[in-house]
């Protein structure tokens, strides 16, 4: 995935992310590289989830999954409200 950020023009739907205390735990033992990959990858999220993540098993564009150097990150994906929710956060590093 491209770590280079979209610009504001490109950033049309803002959505909501929710991530529940035990994922922010997760984040916040990340190294610093890590946070950088997290920082631009939740930008890109909030921006346009379909565009920066992939099908989780069946093609729902419900549950996604984005990867980012040392980064997988499983999301529930509600369009009426346009909030992403954190299902799962992985640093393979």
């Amino acid at each position: 995935m491209d770590l280079a950020r979209p610009s504001a023009k490109q950033c049309r739907v803002t959505w909501r992310a929710r991530i529940g205390i035990e994922h922010q735990e997760v984040i916040d033992r990340f190294p610093e590289n890590a946070m950088n990959h997290w920082g631009t990858l939740l930008y890109k999220l909030v921006c346009d989830p379909y565009t920066a993540t992939v099908r989780y098993g069946e093609d729902d564009r419900i549950v996604r999954t984005a990867a980012t150097g040392p980064l997988i990150v499983v999301l529930l994906l509600n369009e009426r409200t346009t909030t992403l929710t954190v299902l799962q956060v992985v640093h393979l590093g």
